[in-house]
């Protein structure tokens, strides 16, 4: 009698699941359609779509975008248009994923996603980071990933008529490991090509940097001048943005003390190392 029930139990909780399982079918958005990944640019793609179809006139959607970069935390957001441009540095696989999303659509879900992927290319570097340390230069680095004959580095900004080849490279056992860099590149976001031959195939690596968020300009030369019983210190300013844009702090020891004394120039809240003006 109680296997009777329990089969009974069983069924009926399997017909429950079953039904509730259509209903959110039901309730769900259709998909988008169509979705398509093209390159706009070396540095840019375009993702389109289609809009449902079917979808009632009264039901007024958005469409939710999940961006995966590598191991990255993802990136959500949502747009109206049937489409999104992207700036792309290929440093790993991406992921996109498209779905119709109820913004006043009452009694139904989010669809199901789509999704298109960029697959990671071939490193011919590893480690690329570049660093800003006058108002017209900047030293970018990095570290061969594979053994690739005539490596070779291009940047330049949005525009591909800035493109340029990098004229001063620097080398670690007769590999190119990094490259000077002359120009005004505080403004600018920078895009980079790095091309070689692997295995007699050509093989490309793209970056993005944002060089105002890689300031690194070298420690200043203090001057120090004494006044009667007053020493007086002086140095200049990086050539890089505004001098309000600068904190300078001050460290030394007194005598033979082991403390240090700290003093931060001007004396407020710390400034915005980004500023430009």
């Amino acid at each position: 009698m109680i296997l009777k029930h329990l089969k009974c139990i069983l069924v009926l909780q399997y017909f429950i699941h079953l039904v509730a399982t259509e209903i959110a079918a039901e309730k769900a958005l259709p998909e988008p359609l169509n979705l398509l990944l093209t390159w706009e640019s070396e540095f840019r793609i375009k993702l389109s779509w289609n809009a449902p179809e079917d979808l009632d006139a009264s039901c007024k959607v958005n469409y939710m975008i999940v961006t995966m970069i590598g191991e990255r935390r993802p990136k959500v957001e949502t747009t109206f248009k049937l489409y999104k441009e992207y700036r792309l540095s290929m440093e790993d696989a991406v992921n996109y994923t498209v779905q119709t999303n109820p913004k006043h659509c009452t009694g139904r879900t989010i669809s199901k996603p789509v999704s298109k992927s960029i697959t990671k290319p071939t490193e011919l570097v590893k480690n690329f980071q570049c660093s800003l340390y006058s108002s017209k230069a900047m030293n970018c680095s990095w570290l061969p990933a594979n053994q690739a004959s005539d490596l070779q580095l291009y940047y330049g900004y949005l525009d591909p008529s800035h493109i340029a080849a990098c004229s001063e490279y620097q080398y670690r056992d007769d590999q190119r490991t990094g490259c000077h860099l002359k120009g005004s590149f505080l403004q600018y976001d920078v895009y980079f090509k790095v091309n070689g031959t692997l295995d007699g195939l050509s093989v490309q690596n793209n970056f993005l940097v944002l060089p105002r968020y890689h300031v690194k300009p070298p420690a200043p030369k203090v001057k120090i001048t004494e006044e009667g019983q007053n020493l007086i210190l002086s140095w200049d300013p990086p050539d890089i943005g505004a001098v309000h844009c600068w904190n300078f702090i001050l460290n030394y020891n007194k005598c033979q003390e082991s403390l240090a004394q700290k003093y931060v120039f001007p004396q407020d809240s710390p400034k915005d190392l980004n500023c430009t003006a």
